[in-house]
């Protein structure tokens, strides 16, 4: 059996490097249709294509799982999630109401946490077409 290692070309695509490997390979557009890229605005940019910060996977009309990380300190405002395609030059744009990490949502309910660093969140957004 042969694995192949897809990638979407959702990140800053002047900076960084790609993935290289034998059976690594590009993307094609609703290649992935569930992966999404979450863009931390930054208004001063000039070249908005690199605010892309994290990706994330839609796991329901409302609700995108991504890394905990990708969102502290960032303001609400300031958060774009992209959806189908894999250039984040295009795409369907979406502004998510909330978020909670999972170490909010333990406290909130009362729960203990177990282990301290749980790097994972979900966005809820309104997305049409899921």
């Amino acid at each position: 059996m042969r694995l192949t290692i897809c990638f979407l070309f959702i990140q800053n695509i002047f900076y960084n490097k790609a993935m290289v490997g034998e059976n690594v390979r590009r993307a094609v557009d609703q290649e992935f249709p569930y992966i999404v890229s979450i863009k931390v605005i930054n208004n001063l940019n000039r070249e908005p294509e690199s605010d892309h910060g994290c990706a994330g996977i839609i796991l329901s009309p409302k609700d995108i799982l991504t890394v905990a990380h990708c969102l502290d300190g960032v303001l609400m405002i300031k958060i774009e999630v992209i959806v189908g395609s894999v250039d984040i030059r295009q795409g369907t744009k979406y502004q998510p109401n909330e978020f909670i990490t999972y170490n909010s949502w333990a406290k909130n309910n009362n729960k203990a946490l177990i282990q301290t660093d749980n790097d994972i969140a979900v966005l809820k957004c309104k997305l049409s077409g899921f």
